[in-house]
Formats: structure tokens, sequence, C-alpha cells
């Protein structure tokens, strides 16, 4: 691998580690209906197959979905506010090209393509390591969403405090200590 490309990416990431906490809480301090989001960076086409994407990555279960702890909206603000403006450019190329393959395999409305579909999606450009061209995009495209969606759920604000131990003022400090015993198991939010 080439340095200056590992040292990019080390960047990035830092970059995108650092951000997270503010737009995490810019996104928690406005509380809008997740039914009437409309996208800042993404095209309103973009943002339902997103939706789609990330509640197939995270679907409700006895917790809330990805998309009702507005994933979505943190994914797309990265987009805009966060990653260069080739890789904007990058994005919205894999997304549209993403999105004529849904079209034109499952269905030419959107919001009919069933959570099966995008399953379906997710494996196919998920599971093979070797791509090129515009399959390549796409699989990095969903690789990144799915990090994001990961990573965005587990610090929201909702999941951090019902599910994950939490302890807004931490007390006394106990480090060889049985996980099981201090949290039930469950692992900090903080």
């Amino acid at each position: 691998m080439d340095r200056r490309k590992a040292l990019r990416n080390i960047g990035l990431t830092t970059g995108f580690v650092v951000a997270t906490p503010s737009l995490l809480s810019l996104l928690q301090s406005c509380q809008s209906e997740v039914e009437n989001w409309q996208p800042e960076f993404l095209t309103v086409e973009q943002g339902i197959v997103l939706k789609g994407l990330v509640d197939t990555i995270l679907p409700k279960t006895d917790l809330p979905s990805a998309s009702e702890v507005n994933v979505p909206q943190f994914i797309d603000v990265i987009f805009k506010d966060v990653i260069s403006v080739k890789e904007q450019e990058q994005k919205q190329k894999a997304m549209d090209a993403l999105i004529a393959i849904i079209k034109s395999t499952y269905a030419q409305d959107l919001n009919k393509v069933k959570e099966t579909d995008y399953k379906e999606i997710l494996d196919t450009y998920l599971s093979k390591a070797e791509r090129t061209g515009e399959e390549k995009e796409i699989a990095q495209l969903l690789g990144n969403i799915k990090w994001m969606t990961i990573n965005a759920f587990r610090n929201s604000e909702l999941i951090g405090e019902t599910v994950l131990a939490y302890d807004p003022v931490p007390g006394q400090y106990l480090g060889c200590e049985n996980l099981q015993d201090l949290t039930g198991g469950k692992s900090w939010s903080l």
C-alpha cells in the first residue's frame, strides 16, 4: 500500500472520529420527524435508498431501527459537511449507479423496494473482494454506509442511554472488576 494513501486514510478516519460527536449532537438537537426528512446533500431518491439500506443493516427488533435514531440524516450530514468534494462526487456517482441497478432489477418506484431486495444488494456487493469500475465504487459506498450506520446507531443518544451501560457522572474507577458484575455484561456508552 502507498504510504501517502495510508496516511491520508488515517487522517480522514481521525477527522470522522473527531467530527462524529458534534454531528451527532447536531442531529439529536433537532427533534425532526423521520417521515418528513429532506436530505441536504443527497437527492430525494438517494435518501429513500439510504433509508432502506440502513434499515436493512439495522432493522427494528426490540431495539429501534437505524432510521428511527436518525442514522440516514447523520450519514447525509457526513456526506455534506465532512468528506471532500471529490469524494462527494464519487458518492453521488456510486449512489446514482446503485439506483439505476435497483430500478432496473427490482422496482421503478423506490418506495416499493423490499427489505429482502436491499439485503440481496448488500450481500451481492459486500461479499466479493475483487471488483472493478462501477461495481467497485458501489461496493465501497455500501461498505462506508454499513460502517457509518453501525457507528452512528451505537453512538446515538437513545441507544447510549437505554441499551448500553450509561453513567452520566462516572464515579469511582474499578479497573479490574468483572464487566458482568459492573454493567450486566453491557459495554459502556461513553
